[in-house]
């Protein structure tokens, strides 16, 4: 089986070079473009999103209008100090708390709505991919031919969510070689609400692995810094782990999820995911404080052997003896991660998959590849675009 190298040193801020420059096309793209909203998202509890597309080129956007939230205590975060409403926590989290990484939503500006005390405007980049459950809804649907999740694209759905909470929960990133660095001073974060709605697909111009997209990890309106107790929303009840099921059927109260959830809880969430990928019918999905024994997804194919293991570790029911995204005595990075990573690579390599499964497919065709990424090689050097954003200092 395949193993991945310890923690090789911290992160280099040089890796941070391409990131950069793509921010800084995006908040290029916002100022100098005449915008308007091509879709509108069904409001949720968070707010209402739109995606925006330019009036001039193909590009688009997305932004958010989260809604208004009274300040119950000014000493939850600096930037809520003097106001009456907070600043809005998925803000916090993307622009104070986490550095960018390539399977992370990027939140490129927060700006006040001055029509409305305590709305704020959050502008992300737009993965033209969709989401993950409507693809996997498309494949089970008449228009996608009632196929299943290509096994290939499980792997890959694998391996970059847990890259996604690696970095996360540890400050872990992966490099070429398989190695890890880890970045200086990296708090520990829950996401808080891992599932296929929140998880989305980035095609990207020169980086596609067997024909499939980017897995990116967003929405963080829910997320915390492990240890806070923040008064926030708690996420979706049917991915929650044992322990925050067990909180909120014997107290009733939602509030204690948020301030007990940990990272196994998200974990857990992802190993749900994951399983469920690979089921064919609903009641096949799986149900949160099911023992791991009964997992019946063996098959006699080797490349689901990785698999198998990953699930058995991901949803035990003792979050003490959890895996984690990370290395140790249950860690996946181990040898399991790296062993789905080598089969996902082969599949990819030998069965690449096409337009045709895809219910948005790549866009960047070969003149509109040169296009983007003519833009963003002469983005020009300014600080006012360094590092995402000027709103980016909110702490």
């Amino acid at each position: 089986m395949a193993t991945a190298f310890k923690i090789n040193g911290k992160t280099n801020p040089e890796i941070f070079t391409e990131f950069k420059k793509e921010n800084r096309a995006l908040q290029r793209l916002r100022r100098s473009h005449i915008w308007y909203k091509e879709t509108i998202i069904p409001e949720s509890s968070e707010g209402q999103v739109s995606i925006m597309a330019s009036n001039t080129t193909h590009h688009k956007l997305v932004i958010k209008h989260v809604h208004a939230r009274q300040i119950s205590s000014r000493i939850y975060h600096p930037r809520d100090r003097d106001r009456d409403f907070k600043y809005p926590n998925e803000a916090k989290i993307l622009l104070s708390k986490l550095k960018p990484h390539e399977n992370i939503m990027r939140l490129f500006s927060c700006a006040e709505d001055p029509t409305a005390e305590g709305r704020y405007f959050l502008w992300t980049e737009h993965c033209s991919g969709g989401d993950l459950f409507d693809q996997w809804d498309w494949w089970y649907s008449s228009d996608g031919t009632g196929q299943r999740v290509p096994f290939s694209f499980v792997l890959h759905v694998t391996t970059q969510l847990f890259d996604a909470l690696a970095y996360i929960h540890h400050g872990l990133r992966r490099l070429e070689t398989n190695s890890y660095t880890q970045d200086a001073k990296h708090r520990q974060i829950v996401h808080g609400d891992v599932k296929p709605e929140n998880m989305f697909l980035r095609w990207h111009p020169t980086r596609s692995i067997g024909g499939m997209p980017e897995v990116v990890l967003g929405d963080f309106g829910t997320a915390k810094v492990v240890g806070d107790n923040p008064n926030l929303g708690w996420g979706t009840h049917t991915l929650w782990a044992p322990e925050d099921r067990a909180v909120w059927e014997s107290t009733h109260l939602g509030r204690k999820v948020c301030k007990h959830r940990n990272t196994p809880s998200d974990v857990y969430a992802a190993g749900m995911v994951i399983h469920d990928l690979l089921t064919d019918t609903e009641d096949q999905r799986w149900k949160s404080g099911t023992a791991p024994r009964q997992l019946r997804i063996r098959s006699e194919d080797e490349r689901m052997e990785g698999v198998w293991h990953l699930l058995e570790g991901c949803l035990q029911l003792d979050p003490r003896g959890r895996a984690t995204a990370n290395f140790g005595t249950w860690g996946l990075l181990n040898e399991v991660l790296p062993g789905i990573r080598v089969a996902r690579d082969e599949m990819a390599e030998r069965w690449p998959l096409g337009a045709m499964v895809w219910r948005f497919p790549n866009p960047y065709e070969e003149g509109r590849a040169q296009e983007s990424m003519s833009e963003l090689s002469t983005v020009r050097d300014d600080p006012e675009y360094d590092f995402i954003s000027e709103d980016r200092q909110i702490s």
